[in-house]
């Protein structure tokens, strides 16, 4: 039979030391490993710290997998112009335009965040990526049309935004 562990879970408050960089506990007075003396008011602002650093990679890296749903964002692209079907090609075009507000607003919101820490130059990295990759979903559809189709006369495009 076997014995369940029944405690609350601890919760253990670390940053990187400012000297040497090794993970310390908020509680600890000083680093255990280059001994510098630590006060508890900026050792509980470097964790603070950290914190907003790990969830702005965690949610960089949720942005960059959901390029994969882009892909078939441009297949649905491809057939809503070519099957001209508008409320399929707003619902297209709004998603796509959601994401890269995202993207942008991730880059803007964590700007001012570490910029030496290796993984968070990653999480950039792939927001950035991701986000060129929700442009080329709302573009290539566009493209291809215009490819093959050539450029719709000035009428045709008029009627697009004009409201009956």
């Amino acid at each position: 039979m076997s014995r369940l562990v029944t405690a609350t879970p601890t919760h253990c408050q670390v940053f990187p030391c400012p000297q040497c960089q090794e993970i310390t506990s908020v509680e600890a007075p000083s680093c255990r490993f280059c001994h510098v003396p630590v006060d508890v008011k900026v050792a509980e602002q470097l964790w603070a710290d950290n914190q907003q650093i790990a969830t702005a990679i965690t949610r960089a890296s949720m942005f960059s997998a959901s390029s994969r749903f882009a892909l078939l964002l441009t297949a649905v692209g491809l057939l809503t112009l070519f099957g001209r079907s508008g409320r399929l090609a707003e619902a297209w075009v709004v998603c796509i335009l959601l994401a890269l507000s995202y993207g942008a607003q991730w880059l803007n919101h964590n700007q001012s965040l570490a910029k030496d820490d290796d993984d968070f130059l990653a999480a950039v990295a792939k927001v950035k990526m991701a986000m060129k990759i929700w442009a080329a979903a709302l573009f290539v559809p566009v493209a291809v049309y215009l490819f093959l189709n050539g450029l719709p006369d000035w009428n045709t495009i008029v009627k697009l935004f004009v409201v009956e």
